[in-house]
């Protein structure tokens, strides 16, 4: 039981490596695109919702916002 469960670990720990390594650069991308895309649902208040002129503010914009 034992070497079958250190067996797993390793699977688990090879997959999550292989799945870490990338060769396209996201953040690049981003820059280079010139903005950010955050999707959110409006009906969430304090989180977001529907401001003047049908804008999305709240919480969780102004966080995208900073984060950004």
């Amino acid at each position: 039981m034992k070497r079958f469960l250190a067996l797993l670990l390793a699977l688990v720990l090879c997959l999550a490596v292989v799945g870490c390594s990338s060769t396209d650069n996201k953040l690049t991308e981003i820059e280079k695109k010139g903005e950010l895309v955050v999707y959110t649902d409006p009906n969430l208040p304090p989180f977001e919702i529907l401001g003047a002129n049908s804008e999305v503010v709240g919480v969780d914009i102004e966080i995208a916002k900073a984060i950004a």
